[in-house]
């Protein structure tokens, strides 16, 4: 079985997040697992952009994961060059 092919592991973690809601590892893990079940929207929802969780190049790329998936390919490039240029110090 694939991530997030198993329901219970998404329940856990949605049961989890909503005893710590502000917690945000948690947050990042079930906006993961929720990607990986094909809920790209509910996933993009629990990743705003100004607030990143941990090692911002992982927040950025599920972030932009979640984007591709619920919203296409040019959602995906618009906000990766806004995070761009907003961080030109992050690049290359």
């Amino acid at each position: 079985a694939k991530a997030g092919d198993d329901p219970r592991a998404l329940a856990v973690l949605e049961r989890a997040q909503g005893a710590a809601a502000g917690n945000p590892n948690l947050r990042f893990a079930l906006a993961q697992t929720r990607l990986a079940a094909g809920r790209a929207d509910e996933a993009l929802k629990l990743l705003p952009p100004d607030q990143v969780v941990g090692e911002s190049s992982r927040y950025f790329a599920l972030r932009l994961a979640a984007l591709l998936a619920a919203r296409g390919p040019a959602a995906a490039q618009a906000e990766a060059q806004a995070l761009q240029d907003a961080r030109p110090q992050d690049t290359g």
